[in-house]
């Protein structure tokens, strides 16, 4: 859990920071993530419930996400964290903003599901 919070600081920091983004894309970390897969961690431990609207609080972007289970979400957090890794290697920072901030969203949103906390829209 406190990979995630720490790849969240990481994406805020590389949205307001955009000349600083290619290096902080590097210092993302899974190290812990992949230590518990590869002790057999039950991710459902954390969050033993799939997503539910409830979390997502309703948001169209996550109904894709809908029912998924936590080890499910985790891996594709972890697995997006790759591909925007790769991605930084052959672009500028710039150009990958949108991808920045669309998994900082997803990340919010992972850390609310595995707190079982609704997320706060600002409406």
């Amino acid at each position: 859990m406190q990979e995630l919070k720490t790849n969240v600081c990481l994406l805020a920091e590389a949205l307001q920071e955009p000349d600083s983004g290619n290096a902080l894309i590097e210092s993302f970390s899974d190290t812990a993530f992949r230590h518990y897969c590869q002790q057999g961690y039950a991710f459902e431990d954390l969050a033993p419930k799939t997503l539910s609207k409830r979390t997502t609080s309703g948001i169209p972007e996550f109904n894709q996400y809908l029912q998924q289970s936590t080890m499910d979400l985790a891996f594709r957090a972890y697995q997006r964290i790759h591909v925007l890794k790769a991605f930084a290697k052959a672009n500028s920072a710039h150009s990958g903003q949108r991808r920045i901030q669309s998994l900082l969203r997803y990340h919010i949103m992972l850390i609310a599901h595995i707190q079982n906390q609704p997320l706060r829209t600002g409406q």
